[in-house]
């Protein structure tokens, strides 16, 4: 008999634990981490306005080269110290996928089938907030409202990098 109870009491406790564990990943808790910290997304912002009006350049990842979509992800993040891979695919893998609802200025924003590309992911941009985003693209570097009916119809969706 006592060995049930045991056995209950550990069952009980598990049980109660794996609970909690899936609530703090339904409400986010212990995702703090992957948000920007502190002053990060003005230093992030800071450095990516410095290239605003600049034309896009494909496969350009830094200010001698110029930039495209994800090169100018890519060398922005670095600059506060947050390494991301190269290309928009990539960094869609690299981050945890967030609802519209959820998403922060600094997360990532993806779209689909903006060129053709053996890729599933094609563009990428950074969040600003309030339905707008900053990016390398076709007319160059700066701002977009992402209720652009261009935008609306290829975006994938919203990602957060992981620390």
């Amino acid at each position: 008999m006592e060995k049930v109870k045991v056995k209950l009491f550990f069952t009980l406790i598990i049980t109660l634990l794996l609970g909690i564990c899936v609530l703090c990943a339904i409400r986010g808790i212990g995702s703090a981490k992957l948000i920007l910290k502190g002053n990060e997304y003005s230093k992030l912002i800071q450095v990516a306005t410095k290239y605003e009006g600049q034309p896009y350049k494909f496969g350009g990842n830094s200010p001698s080269t110029g930039f495209d979509c994800s090169g100018m992800v890519q060398y922005c993040y670095l600059q506060i110290g947050i390494k991301l891979s190269r290309t928009a695919q990539t960094q869609y893998d690299q981050s945890i996928k967030v609802s519209a609802n959820k998403a922060k200025p600094g997360d990532l924003v993806f779209f689909k089938d903006t060129y053709k590309c053996p890729d599933y992911i094609t563009h990428v941009g950074i969040y600003v907030g309030n339905n707008k985003m900053y990016q390398a693209g076709s007319s160059g570097i700066g701002y977009i409202d992402l209720t652009n009916l261009y935008y609306k119809k290829h975006l994938v969706g919203f990602g957060r990098i992981k620390r």
